[in-house]
């Protein structure tokens, strides 16, 4: 079977009993169950995808997972216009594609900053 009727077929759970250990299941299987719920009209290869690209990026930590995430994964998704199983399956293989890490903002410090702030020190 390739990867993109696989994706379409497959169940959450059978996904779920995939990649995580039985007590992380029981954790996240109420967020799991009320996202398919609320998008029962977007296609199970979209959905499976989003909960696959959740998993790996928690990498499996029950701790973050949460309904709210794995919304903000299927925004990403929709924002990538991943909206089939091959449009799905092409993006999770894609290691490149949206990276979930913040980027650091470095603040801009005036050259003489330094001086000022041993003057406050010295009095």
């Amino acid at each position: 079977m390739n990867k993109i009727k696989l994706l379409d077929e497959v169940g959450y759970m059978e996904i779920l009993l995939a990649s995580m250990s039985k007590d992380d299941i029981d954790n996240i299987l109420w967020h799991v169950e009320s996202f398919y719920s609320k998008y029962k009209n977007v296609r199970n290869a979209v959905l499976n995808a989003v909960l696959i690209k959740a998993i790996q990026a928690t990498q499996g930590e029950s701790d973050f997972f949460s309904m709210a995430y794995l919304d903000k994964i299927y925004d990403t998704f929709r924002t990538y216009k991943v909206n089939s199983a091959a449009t799905a399956c092409t993006f999770l293989e894609n290691k490149n594609n949206h990276s979930y890490s913040k980027k650091k903002k470095t603040a801009f410090v005036p050259e003489w900053m330094p001086e000022f702030e041993e003057l406050l020190k010295n009095g």
